[in-house]
């Protein structure tokens, strides 16, 4: 893509653009900044065959049906989500939070990729109703930069011989502003994680939680967000506890038709830290 990269900072050492504070970072973990001398925010052309609609509900950009109120005596007063339905009948989950929410709490709205809510988060009142009561899923926009899915992929760890990959954190900059990852979904195919070390953990928002994938294979973290999203930097944070298992090798890939095929968006071919 003729991108290229400043060459990654020191142990330890960040980019002067970067907010995050090293000073909370344990002493045995090893916090990786890279800077695009390129901002990664070219938006693709939509592979053959990819058709975004057959991820649409099945009443298009049309308005999620409303949530109902259910009353637990173990709970307390709680909201039920907003149903739901792809083209093809089946259901789907729309807040991230599952398909009841407590009262005081929020669902963080979902759409089929593609596709992104008018309203980011319905809060669960008192009162037992959502508020606002419902959202729509309208089409990404079509001249939106980036791409929806990433994927982080291991190719050398630090360790001789070591399979085991893991990883505290990974972050995302745009124009000096952090992107967040609530609205996207964390996976590892075919990879092996022990409770409380999921993919997820590693776009948690917190460097001192972590992902861990025990599958004996260096698999990819994948990222998927439902709409294309921009960064110029990014930053990953290793665990403390064994260093033989940070990546050394990486490359950083992007992908604009589901994961079809990827395009190489930044890659490290010396061992790094």
């Amino acid at each position: 893509l003729g991108q290229q990269a400043t060459a990654p900072p020191a142990r330890a050492a960040m980019p002067a653009a970067c907010a995050c504070k090293t000073a909370l970072v344990p002493s045995r973990m090893l916090l990786v900044g890279v800077v695009l001398a390129a901002v990664v925010a070219r938006a693709l052309p939509a592979a053959p065959g990819a058709d975004p609609s057959a991820a649409s509900y099945s009443s298009g950009a049309a308005a999620v049906d409303g949530a109902a109120a259910v009353d637990s005596a173990d709970d307390g007063l709680r909201c039920e989500a907003p149903k739901a339905l792809l083209d093809d009948g089946e259901p789907f989950e729309a807040c991230a939070e599952g398909p009841v929410i407590l009262a005081g709490g929020v669902c963080s709205t979902r759409c089929a990729y593609g596709y992104g809510p008018t309203v980011h988060q319905l809060r669960c009142g008192s009162d037992g109703q959502l508020h606002p009561p419902t959202f729509q899923c309208e089409p990404c926009a079509p001249d939106v930069k980036g791409w929806p899915w990433y994927r982080f992929v291991p190719t050398k760890l630090r360790g001789a011989g070591m399979t085991g990959v893991q990883l505290n954190e990974l972050v995302f900059r745009y124009k000096g502003k952090g992107v967040s990852f609530t609205k996207a979904d964390a996976s590892v195919p075919e990879g092996v994680s022990a409770p409380g070390s999921e993919p997820q953990r590693a776009v948690d928002g917190n460097s001192q939680t972590g992902w861990s994938d025990e599958s004996g294979s260096l698999r990819p973290l994948v990222l998927k967000f439902h709409c294309p999203v921009a960064f110029d930097q990014y930053t990953f944070f290793t665990a403390s506890d064994d260093p033989r298992r940070d990546p050394v090798r990486w490359r950083l890939e992007g992908s604009n038709d589901r994961g079809s095929s990827w395009a190489s968006i930044h890659e490290v071919l010396s061992e790094h830290g």
